[in-house]
């Protein structure tokens, strides 16, 4: 046996081998690679660390007895190194989906999967250009939230971090009516996407001032009541699980 039987390609793996006849051993072998040293702890065990290699591997021993033969026990397996997301262009879009993401980093070979969150990505495309690979993925329709970017690859799964961080945001795409009294009161519907159901989980702002009675019948539509503010005019702004709509020409509303 092999234990334990898989390590990185770059090596160093401490491997423990089991088997019988370890007297005089002269060499141990991953493959056609000699270990990067090993010591023989019994006639029953020897200890070994593994060269850089990559696939799999069958360790062999030598003595002067003859070199042990290859079987399914003796297999090494090398793991790739998991990927790492460095950054992503850019980092936000509409939560209908649809936005083409540059995602960098490292260790993209083979990639069998690109996530936004739990959601696979609705399609990816791994370049590469003067040794430096890319991924381009377009982001699939979710919840107005704040997701991680993952990248799967055989040598596993990119770990989380704020630098993998993609904001799918609600957006407010009209208004009516957009005007109103500067005493506040006007019962304003807000059309848009990404909104929350309900009365309590989408915060909308005029200006710096929160807005009063929310009801979100939909993720398209909300009734809100205008607060009061200064004469002039202000964005209005949707929040969802901390993301905030981004300033449009259609989510503006005129105090007078």
């Amino acid at each position: 046996s092999i234990e334990p039987s898989s390590g990185p390609e770059a090596g160093g793996t401490s491997v423990t081998i089991t088997g019988t006849n370890f007297t005089g051993e002269t060499a141990v072998a991953f493959g056609s690679t000699a270990a990067t040293s090993f010591i023989v702890n019994s006639a029953t065990s020897i200890t070994a660390v593994s060269p850089a290699g990559t696939g799999t591997a069958d360790v062999t021993v030598t003595t002067p007895e003859g070199t042990s033969p290859t079987s399914a026990a003796d297999q090494f397996s090398y793991l790739a190194p998991p990927p790492t997301v460095t950054k992503l262009k850019p980092t936000s879009g509409p939560v209908t989906g649809g936005t083409t993401v540059t995602i960098s980093g490292t260790n993209f070979t083979e990639v069998a999967a690109v996530k936004f969150g739990a959601t696979n990505a609705t399609s990816f495309t791994v370049k590469t250009v003067k040794a430096v690979t890319s991924i381009t993925a377009v982001s699939p329709a979710e919840t107005a939230r704040t997701v991680d970017v993952t990248v799967t690859t055989p040598g596993g799964t990119s770990a989380i971090s704020l630098k993998d961080h993609f904001k799918f945001v609600p957006t407010v795409t009209g208004l009516s009516p957009n005007t109103g009294s500067k005493a506040g009161g006007t019962s304003v519907t807000i059309s848009g996407t990404g909104f929350a159901v309900g009365k309590t989980a989408t915060i909308f702002k005029f200006g710096t001032t929160t807005a009063k009675s929310v009801n979100c019948t939909s993720t398209t539509t909300c009734t809100v009541v205008a607060p009061a503010h200064a004469v002039g005019t202000v964005d209005v702004k949707a929040t969802v699980n901390k993301v905030s709509s981004a300033k449009v020409l259609a989510d503006r509303f005129t105090y007078n």
